[in-house]
């Protein structure tokens, strides 16, 4: 798997108070089960560009009449145990905005959620976080170019959005 560097992240429109401007659609995730090849950064927000390859497997399906889906992932971590995570994806037909949550065998918590929505086939999702006790802000994309086989993309920023370290790609594969 190849990728190209710079990747462009989306700026983040800022509301008053502080508050994320979110885009509002709908979308349908990839539904059933997938191969999905994970990279991920060794170390993060420290200019680490090691790169671990990861191999896993994830089942999606749909939940609440279609109003959300959650994807069972199973990665098998060098040097770890293998490694069980849920992604939960909620939709609100009423703002039309996506809210992702994760959870992982790992931390055994679930992360704050990350909102927005799709335009066309690019999925940008953003939300506040800690990472080693600093705040950052951290951007989801799923990019749906090629629907069968949609690459998802993490970016985490430390300062408020200005700059982003890409730190974890997933190439699903049928």
């Amino acid at each position: 798997m190849q990728f190209i560097f710079p990747l462009t992240a989306r700026p983040v429109a800022w509301l008053e108070g502080g508050k994320i401007d979110y885009k509002a659609s709908d979308y349908d995730f990839l539904q059933d089960q997938h191969t999905v090849t994970h990279k991920k950064l060794k170390e993060r927000l420290c200019g680490c560009t090691e790169w671990i390859d990861i191999a896993g497997v994830k089942a999606t399906e749909k939940i609440l009449d279609g109003l959300g889906n959650i994807e069972k992932h199973f990665l098998k971590v060098p040097g770890i145990k293998p490694v069980q995570a849920i992604a939960l994806r909620l939709f609100d037909p009423y703002t039309r905005l996506w809210s992702l949550y994760w959870v992982d065998s790992v931390a055994g918590r679930l992360d704050p959620p990350l909102q927005d929505a799709f335009e066309n086939d690019l999925g940008v999702f953003f939300g506040k976080d800690f990472f080693e006790d600093r705040e950052i802000l951290v951007q989801f994309q799923y990019d749906r170019t090629r629907p069968f086989e949609p690459v998802w993309r993490q970016a985490f920023s430390a300062d408020e959005g200005i700059t982003w370290e890409w730190n974890w790609f997933m190439f699903y594969k049928k």
